[in-house]
């Protein structure tokens, strides 16, 4: 199962779900302070402040879209 870490009201995050979802993946939703980036810090091993466009999403969203439908 993939852990998708949730801002609330972020298009990024949304983009994402809707994504997963389209293919079907298993999705735990942990939802995060934006005032708290910690537990994406944790996760990622990166510092980014919340809310900025991430680089990688777009590659991201085009691998899964590469993946077969489970």
């Amino acid at each position: 199962m993939i852990r998708l870490y949730r801002i609330p009201l972020s298009t990024n995050v949304e983009r994402v779900a809707l994504a997963m979802a389209h293919k079907g993946l298993e999705v735990e939703s942990v939802v995060v302070d934006p005032a708290d980036a910690r537990p994406v810090e944790r996760a990622s091993g990166q510092s980014q402040p919340l809310g900025e466009e991430h680089p990688r999403l777009e590659a991201w969203i085009r691998r899964m879209d590469e993946r077969p439908r489970v």
